[in-house]
């Protein structure tokens, strides 16, 4: 007997807000970003604390669709973007960081 194969489900695309607003609104991403940005001591890391920043988004946004939260499980599904937009986010977040921390030469 041989397995019965079903038919891929289509499912709608991800607005482009909501890949941005889950960026801009994880507190991973803002956390990891301003703690390595203030820790730079070389403009060029910033870079590295962006995409750390994104690796750590990402992360919690995998356990909160893991878990199945309502509002994540459905948008993970762009999750390419999402880690795109969490490492411009993540820099930026690193660069404030970086241009704001006392005792810069």
């Amino acid at each position: 007997m041989q397995p019965v194969l079903q038919p891929a489900a289509l499912q709608g695309d991800v607005s482009l807000l909501t890949v941005l607003a889950f960026a801009l609104l994880n507190p991973a991403v803002i956390a990891v970003g301003w703690l390595m940005g203030r820790r730079c001591d070389q403009a060029g890391k910033l870079v590295v604390a962006g995409f750390a920043a994104a690796l750590a988004g990402f992360a919690l946004l995998w356990l909160a669709a893991l878990l199945r939260l309502p509002f994540v499980a459905d948008p993970s599904r762009a999750a390419a973007g999402i880690f795109a937009a969490q490492v411009v986010v993540g820099g930026v977040w690193a660069a404030i960081a970086y241009a704001t921390r006392a005792g810069r030469q």
